[in-house]
């Protein structure tokens, strides 16, 4: 789902559901482990998004450039997405 070869005559917008599905992925296995509890066994990376993500349970996606439409996607589709940032 991203390994397709880019058709310049195909009319439309280009965006990789599988990168998104994957996004989506991460976001799910972050907020399953925050409501264990249990960070014991992860990594810092996981400790710290725990800290951020909080007990609101809200994300903020930024996105810049090319991957502008892949972070509208993902706001759109996950209803824990509070903010969008776009950057250039």
């Amino acid at each position: 789902e991203g390994s397709d070869a880019w058709d310049p005559d195909e009319r439309g917008l280009f965006i990789p559901l599988g990168w998104v599905k994957g996004c989506e992925a991460l976001m799910k296995h972050v907020e399953e482990q925050a409501d264990d509890g249990d960070f014991s066994k992860s990594n810092n990376f996981f400790n710290s998004l725990n800290g951020l993500l909080g007990a609101k349970k809200s994300w903020t996606v930024v996105t810049q450039g090319g991957l502008a439409p892949i972070g509208v996607l993902l706001a759109d589709r996950n209803p824990t997405v509070r903010k969008l940032i776009m950057a250039s």
